[in-house]
C-alpha cells in the first residue's frame, strides 16, 4: 500500500495551496444572515473543492474566497487580495478595516480598502481626528443650527470642487450666500480654503463628522 502522507490544512478544507485568495469580512443582517452570505460566496460546507471558507468572527462573516461574487452583495463587505494563504491574517485585518469604513458610510456591496481612499485612515486615527474636530468642527457646532448650516455649505462646496455657482444651485441659495458662509467658516476656524494644507484638514474633519454621524444613525 502506498502512503500519500498526512493531508495538509488547505487540502483538508478543500482549498488549493497554490491559489491566491481574497480575505473578506461581511456584516450579516436579519434579512441576510451568515448562512446566506456563506452560500452566496460559494463557501458553504460541501464535499470536494469550494470557492473558500467562511466562519463567524465576532458576529461578522469572515474568511477567504478564491473569487469574489459576480452578483451584488446585499450586505456591507470588506475585502483584500488576492494574496497567498500565508498572508491571510494580515489581509483579513485590512478587509476588516474596509468593512468598518463601508458600514460607517452606510454602503452595501463589496469594498476594497484601495477604493475607499483616505476614509479608512480618517476613521482609524482618533488623535488626528480629535485635533481637527476641535479646530474645524467644534467652533461651528457651538453656534447651533447656524453653525451646522455653515458646515453643510462648506462640505457641499468641497464636493463641488470649489465652484460657488454649482454649490449655490445645489443648495438653492444665492452665490453670495455661499461666499458669506465660506467666509464665516474661515474666520471662525482661522483657516483658508485656498491653502492646500488647510483644505486637506478641513476635508478630513468634514469626512470624520459625516462618518460619525452615520455611525450614530446606525446605532439608533
Amino acid at each position: 500500500m502506498t502512503s500519500h502522507g498526512p493531508r495538509t490544512l488547505p487540502d483538508a478544507f478543500g482549498l488549493d495551496a497554490d491559489v491566491e485568495y481574497f480575505a473578506f469580512r461581511a456584516r450579516p443582517t436579519e434579512q441576510v444572515p451568515h448562512l446566506t452570505i456563506e452560500q452566496r460566496l460559494g463557501a458553504h460546507r460541501t464535499t470536494g473543492r469550494r470557492n473558500g471558507l467562511a466562519t463567524l468572527v465576532e458576529g461578522d462573516s469572515g474568511g477567504i474566497v478564491a473569487q469574489l461574487p459576480s452578483d451584488p452583495m446585499p450586505v456591507s463587505m470588506g475585502v483584500f487580495g488576492p494574496a497567498p494563504l500565508s498572508q491571510m491574517p494580515q489581509s483579513f485585518m485590512i478587509a476588516s478595516r474596509a468593512l468598518e469604513t463601508a458600514v460607517a458610510l452606510g454602503r452595501v456591496g463589496v469594498h476594497d480598502i484601495r477604493g475607499l481612499g483616505l476614509l479608512p485612515a480618517v476613521m482609524a486615527d482618533p488623535v488626528v481626528g480629535d485635533a481637527i474636530h476641535e479646530r474645524f468642527i467644534a467652533p461651528l457646532i457651538a453656534r447651533g443650527e447656524t453653525g451646522e448650516t455653515i458646515l453643510d455649505t462648506v462640505e457641499r462646496y468641497l464636493a463641488m470642487r470649489g465652484q460657488l455657482g454649482d454649490t449655490a444651485a445645489a443648495l438653492y441659495v444665492h452665490p453670495n450666500t455661499v461666499r458669506y458662509r465660506i467666509g464665516r467658516f474661515e474666520a471662525l476656524t482661522e483657516c483658508s480654503l485656498q491653502d492646500v494644507e488647510d483644505l486637506v484638514e478641513v476635508w478630513w474633519a468634514l469626512q470624520l463628522r459625516r462618518l460619525q454621524g452615520n455611525e450614530r444613525d446606525t446605532a439608533t
